[in-house]
């Protein structure tokens, strides 16, 4: 007897299968997708600046702080203004002091002036004359002059002793009173005196002038010349190399000082926020220490930490 198959049956199986082999594929295909697919990584983190901490490299005493903590401040801002202790007295000397380095070269390189020079050819001119007199003696004419008065002082001084011997005489007869005793021994005296100078004066012509006066007379001479000499010449190269060094020198001096006091002001270096500050008007500063703190919001970076297995070291 011949058998019948149920084709139904065995279509449903089929069909069966082949959706359980589609789901199987499926899901295989989602799998590998998932694992291979590029999906954002979602990570924390923090968000940091640069921190810039400007200072004073002289320090001092603050004056003023015109700032506060999270305040917006711009390049080239007055952060923080300190005393400038005796630095204002020390730029005036400091600019006296160049001045007076200026006049000196500047009369350096302008040389001496006319009138210099010719005080002191006049002043060589005196010393020769003078010199020239030493060497030739008292004319004679001052010699015979001064035996003349030393005759008149001789004779005033015989008329004064026979006076006083006169005098003297009366007065031993109670003829004279002491006053006329007491002037006559006066008179004698200054006519004594007067015949002595005179004396000295007659003998110091005769004898010349000393050698040491003539001497003496040479060196000052000698001396005046020179200086005659050096103001004709002008200055020298090396002195007024010397004076264009110390002005040189007062400048270099003087623009320290200017950058000390451009130190009392603590200038923002940069646009940004300030982080941090704790100092007040009267607060003691050490120069070369930070005394306020900026964020630089221009250059900013993303500190975060990231898995290892999303870490590609190939």
């Amino acid at each position: 007897m011949p058998v019948r198959l149920d084709t139904n049956h065995e279509g449903k199986d089929l069909n069966k299968i082949l959706g359980l082999i589609l789901l199987t594929a499926a899901l295989i295909i989602a799998l590998i997708y998932s694992q291979n697919r590029d999906e954002p990584l979602k990570v924390s983190g923090f968000i940091e600046a640069d921190d810039i901490r400007p200072g004073s490299r002289v320090g001092g005493r603050v004056k003023r702080v015109l700032i506060e903590e999270g305040q917006s401040v711009a390049q080239g801002d007055l952060l923080i203004e300190l005393e400038p202790y005796d630095l204002l007295e020390r730029r005036a000397e400091a600019v006296a002091s160049l001045s007076e380095a200026k006049a000196n070269y500047q009369k350096l390189v302008a040389g001496f002036r006319v009138e210099e020079v010719a005080q002191a050819r006049a002043r060589v001119d005196q010393l020769k004359a003078r010199l020239t007199l030493l060497v030739n003696g008292p004319r004679p004419q001052e010699i015979e002059s001064a035996i003349a008065e030393l005759h008149l002082a001789d004779a005033e001084y015989r008329l004064a002793k026979a006076k006083h011997l006169r005098i003297e005489s009366l007065f031993a007869k109670k003829s004279a009173s002491t006053d006329e005793m007491d002037t006559a021994n006066t008179e004698l005296q200054v006519a004594a005196s007067k015949k002595e100078v005179k004396q000295k004066t007659v003998d110091l012509l005769k004898e010349g002038t000393r050698k040491e006066e003539i001497d003496e007379a040479k060196a000052q001479l000698k001396q005046a010349e020179e200086a005659w000499q050096l103001l004709k010449n002008g200055s020298r190269r090396e002195d007024i190399k010397r004076a264009e060094a110390s002005v040189k020198a007062a400048e270099a001096g003087l623009q320290i000082i200017d950058e000390q006091i451009q130190e009392l002001k603590i200038i923002a270096p940069l646009d940004g926020t300030i982080e941090a500050v704790t100092l007040q008007p009267g607060d003691l500063v050490r120069g070369n220490v930070p005394v306020v703190s900026i964020l630089d919001w221009n250059n900013l970076w993303v500190r975060c930490y990231v898995p290892e297995n999303h870490l590609d070291t190939s």
